[in-house]
């Protein structure tokens, strides 16, 4: 049991330590890219834990984030078309995890993210970011995850900073 608790934290410290990195950078490729390595970490810490739900819209989101940055603004049909896609996979996946609030909330975060990624940039972004880590601190609760809702809260902070440092983007 200690060597699984063991992996369950060593993959929420590395997801923090990627999440964190991305926010710090003011390059919204260098966020997106860090933000899909996190996200994959962070499927894997909540398919151990448990949480189904969080760890589907942590899969999609490795998805999403690989997607966006792909995307210039010369591709803007492609770009809808490719964001209505994520989002729909996004409900069907809550709908097919469903487990009350606590997919509600990891939703509702998956699809603030996937339209964050795909429309807006610099302190934009990273408001959007700042508003999904207060989404997911719900779940972190929930699960008695602690490394997820301590390191949720310092991507929170760094995410008003990453905001704060890119505020002649707004």
């Amino acid at each position: 049991m200690l060597f699984f608790e063991l992996i369950i934290n060593a993959t929420g410290v590395a997801a923090l330590a990627m999440n964190l990195r991305g926010l710090a950078q003011k390059s919204d490729h260098s966020l997106q890219t860090s933000s899909a390595w996190s996200s994959a970490l962070w499927a894997l810490n909540s398919f151990l834990l448990g949480a189904n739900s969080a760890a589907a819209m942590n899969v999609l989101s490795v998805g999403r984030q690989a997607t966006a940055a792909t995307f210039g603004a010369e591709a803007a049909r492609l770009k809808a078309l490719a964001c209505a896609a994520f989002l729909a996979v996004a409900a069907i996946m809550a709908l097919v995890t469903w487990n009350g609030l606590t997919t509600a909330s990891t939703a509702a975060a998956s699809m603030l993210a996937t339209s964050a990624m795909f429309y807006l940039r610099g302190a934009r972004l990273r408001v959007a970011l700042a508003a999904v880590a207060v989404l997911w601190i719900y779940n972190g609760v929930v699960y008695e995850a602690w490394w997820q809702l301590v390191s949720t809260l310092l991507s929170l902070a760094m995410a008003v900073f990453g905001a704060w440092r890119t505020r002649d983007t707004w």
